[in-house]
Parts: C-alpha cells; sequence; structure tokens
C-alpha cells in the first residue's frame, strides 16, 4: 500500500498557505522627516542654531560633538538652541526627530552641519533695537510693524492689553513685563526673525493696548509702544432669549447673527461684572484660562475648541447660589488663537439676573458618624470618613487637603474653608448609601501620615448648602 503521509503534509502546508495568503499585512513604523539645520549665528563662544519643525514629531534630540565636548540633549520641544561656554574649534552639530508613538513612528536620520569658533578678536555686534509702528488703528483693528536692526536676531513681540499689566502691577516695570512674557507657555507663538507685520482685529474700542518686543536669546532691554482705539458704539451681535433662572441654575437660548462664528459664554456676580467695567473680559480671560488649565488644557484655545458653540444653541449654567445676582456674558470666541487679545469680539452680549430665594422647607444636614485610620505599613495609611444625610439633600460632594492649606480660616468654620478645597460630586450611588442606615464611606488611600481635613458639601433641591468635615490630624497616625 502506498503511503500518503507526504502528501497529506502538503495539502496541510497549502491550506495554512491560504488561510494566511487575505490577512493584513502589519503597517511599518513612519520614518519622521529629517530636520534641515540651520547655523544662525556663531559668537565668540557660542553658537545659535535651529532646525526645521517636523510634522509628527514630538521632540528632538541634540549631539554636540568635538574633541573636548560631548553634549547629548534629550526631550527638547523647540526647533532653536543656544550653545555656550564653546573654545575655538570646529564642532559638528547633529539634530534627530522623534515621536513617543514608537509603534507607528521611527526617529528621523540624524541631520548634521558644522560650525567653526574662530580664535579672533572680532568687533562688538551692534545692539539691538526694535522698531514699533502702528498704523490702522480703527475701533477694532490696528496693523503692527515690528522691525529689528538685526534681521538673523530672534525677537519676541506680541500687543497686550495695558489693563492686564496693570492688574499684575508691572505696567511701569520693563523688567517685570519681559518675565511676565517669558513666563507664557504660548510665548513660541511669538518669536519672529526680521521685519513683522502683525494685524490685530477684534480688538475693543476706546481700549488701551501696548506692543512689547525684546531680544528673545538675551532678554535685557524692552521696546514698547502704546495705542488707543477709537470710540464706537458696536451694535449688538448675539441675541439671547428664553432665560428660565431657577435657585441654582438658569438656561437661555443663544441666537448667533453669524452662524459660521464659535461663541461662548462666562457668568459672574453682577457687582463683579459692574466693578469690572471695561476690564470684564480680561478677567473672563482669567476665569476660562484657569478652567483650561486645571483640565490639563495648554492654553484657552485649546479649551474653547472643545467647549464652544456655533448656530442657535441652548446654554446651561448650574452651581449658582441662590438668590445671588448674576451675568451673563455671551461672545464671539476664536478658537485657533492663543493670544488672549484675540480670543475675544469685545463686542459681547450681556444679560443679568436674579437666582430664586428658598422657601425654607426641607433643611439639608450632613453628620459625620465615623472616623478610622488603617496602616499599610511601611508609613503609609487610609483614612475612611463615614457620613449620613437626610432625605433633603440631593447632591453631595467632597474633598480633601492639608491642614496647611486652610489653616488661617480653618477655625472660622466648614464653610469658611471650602474655597481651599477642589469638592467633586459624588454621585447618585454614593447620595442613596449617605441616606441608609449605615451611611457613605468616603476614602483616601495610600497617604503619608501627616494632618488632612475632609469636607463634605451638600444641597437641597432649593439650593440651600450645607457643610461638615473631619480633622486627621498628625496624633491620629501615631
Amino acid at each position: 500500500m502506498k503511503k500518503l503521509f507526504p502528501l497529506m503534509i502538503v495539502a496541510l502546508l497549502s491550506l495554512v498557505a491560504c488561510e494566511n495568503k487575505n490577512e493584513p499585512a502589519p503597517k511599518d513604523p513612519e520614518q519622521l522627516a529629517t530636520p534641515v539645520l540651520t547655523v544662525d549665528s556663531v559668537g565668540e563662544t557660542s553658537a545659535h542654531l535651529s532646525w526645521t519643525s517636523i510634522e509628527n514629531a514630538t521632540s528632538y534630540s541634540i549631539v554636540l560633538n568635538n574633541e573636548t565636548t560631548n553634549l547629548i540633549t534629550t526631550n527638547i520641544t523647540a526647533n532653536l538652541i543656544e550653545i555656550t561656554d564653546l573654545t575655538p574649534s570646529t564642532y559638528t552639530f547633529r539634530v534627530r526627530a522623534y515621536n513617543d508613538d514608537t509603534d507607528n513612528f521611527v526617529a528621523s536620520e540624524w541631520a548634521e552641519t558644522s560650525f567653526e569658533i574662530e580664535q579672533v578678536q572680532k568687533p562688538e555686534p551692534e545692539d539691538l533695537t526694535i522698531g514699533i509702528n502702528i498704523t490702522n488703528v480703527t475701533e477694532t483693528e490696528a496693523t503692527i510693524v515690528v522691525t529689528p536692526n538685526q534681521n538673523d536676531t530672534w525677537f519676541f513681540a506680541r500687543v497686550i492689553t495695558v489693563a492686564e499689566l496693570k492688574t499684575f502691577d508691572i505696567y511701569q516695570y520693563d523688567e517685570d513685563i519681559i518675565m511676565y512674557m517669558m513666563e507664557n507657555p504660548d510665548r513660541e507663538d511669538y518669536i519672529f526673525k526680521g521685519e513683522q507685520t502683525i494685524e490685530m482685529e477684534r480688538l475693543q474700542p476706546s481700549y488701551e493696548y501696548m506692543v512689547v518686543a525684546f531680544d528673545y536669546l538675551n532678554p535685557g532691554k524692552l521696546f514698547k509702544e502704546e495705542f488707543k482705539t477709537k470710540d464706537a458704539q458696536l451694535e449688538k451681535v448675539i441675541e439671547i432669549s428664553n432665560l428660565e433662572v431657577g435657585y441654582t441654575d438658569v438656561s437661555f437660548t443663544v441666537t448667533p447673527s453669524d452662524n459660521n462664528e464659535y461663541w461662548y459664554y462666562e457668568w459672574m456676580t453682577t457687582e463683579s461684572y459692574e466693578s469690572y467695567g471695561k476690564n470684564v473680559i480680561i478677567h473672563a480671560y482669567y476665569g476660562l484660562q484657569n478652567l483650561a488649565l486645571s483640565y490639563g488644557f495648554n492654553n484657552i484655545g485649546e479649551y474653547l475648541k472643545v467647549v464652544a458653540m456655533s448656530g442657535e444653541d441652548e446654554a446651561y449654567i448650574t452651581g449658582l447660589h441662590n438668590e445671588t445676582d448674576y451675568t451673563v456674558m455671551v461672545f464671539y470666541v476664536n478658537p485657533n488663537s492663543t493670544d488672549p487679545t484675540q480670543i475675544y469680539d469685545w463686542n459681547y452680549t450681556p444679560v443679568s439676573f436674579t437666582t430664586l430665594t428658598p422657601t425654607g422647607d426641607g433643611t439639608p444636614t450632613i453628620d459625620i458618624v465615623d472616623t478610622e485610620v488603617i496602616s499599610r505599613g511601611n508609613g503609609v495609611y487610609d483614612m475612611n470618613v463615614t457620613v449620613k444625610v437626610n432625605d433633603a439633600v440631593t447632591s453631595l460632594s467632597a474633598a480633601a487637603t492639608t491642614y496647611e492649606s486652610c489653616a488661617a480660616y480653618y477655625d472660622q468654620g466648614w464653610e469658611a474653608i471650602k474655597a481651599f478645597f477642589w469638592l467633586r460630586d459624588l454621585g447618585t450611588d454614593a447620595l442613596t448609601m449617605a441616606k441608609s442606615e449605615d451611611g457613605y464611606v468616603y476614602s483616601k488611600y495610600g497617604l503619608e501620615a501627616g494632618d488632612y481635613v475632609f469636607l463634605f458639601e451638600g444641597s437641597n433641591a432649593e439650593g440651600v448648602m450645607v457643610y461638615n468635615g473631619a480633622r486627621f490630624d498628625p496624633t491620629r497616625f501615631e
């Protein structure tokens, strides 16, 4: 009888080959483009170099080599660098682009260039001067031309409101203004070479602005010029209707005149709104900027890309205090800008309202039932606080912080220190448990011995607030 095993094996291999034939080939990672290097300037002991920004690159690595130098730097996010403390020699400078997503991107090839520090006494360079020319000033626009006397020098130039400088008490101090500009996380948006024309839009009528400029790599002298926009009575561009006010919330309909524009809103107490006067939008900017940073965004523009709206839509605000006067402002925004003077259309529409007064029925209560410290060893502890609330409570929030952060107001009561806590709503399940016989256990895990304060905030359907809390002082951890 003939043996069929070889034939069967071949058939099986053919079957496997057929099955694998239709599987997609794995995608090869994309290699990043190689940067193009430029030696911008070479001094007696330093060199300024830059390279082209590479699409999809998240950082760059640089290497500087010669007989006595071996400088290696990684995770550079800018595309320019100043290298100092160099001695006369020929240097080789290399740069490479990277992406943190190594599954989909491969680092670029190394780009390489050379420069020489000469053993020559060079004449002192001409001091940098920056001319500022302001023209075409209207009610909401202006043209700014910034002209340095050195076309190969990186300089910073930006338009900022005088009100912002005065708010931080730095208006009269050039050194402080430069420091304030350099601390801006988006400062790279305002770095230039050569003459620059800056077209400003969305400015506020009859408002003071300042153009500031200085050497970016060697900040020293501040060049500045002020201008004021013309007076104007602008027409309302956004309508607000269907205002419905509750005890702690308000809703309304927003109808913009231009459905292609993005809009957003900010609110504050009417007392604050009236006290700020023309500077009210600057303070609205601070509020939204702080929200953007607290939520992990790099700047207000990135935040507005998520929350801004367009066309007719409904807006809803909650978390207000009852029996309080508020003013809400609705304005067009530009989510593609990180410049506060370009974010807003200053021609906003304000609407004032007063939240409802509670009837006094159903007073909310929060009781602290138990507190507990549990040692996990090695100086690590868990802390539990058990709370109970009555049926009048409709929302329950909690947070914990160090005693040191609120010590100055701690003796004034729980409500007095609420501003020092980032209170988080515990949700419906926690609220249900807090109304049960056993109560709800709020916990913090894996903390070192210290001095901690827990705070609980509850409210009823009419927005009446109640507070209670517990302190874990150092004796609890002995």
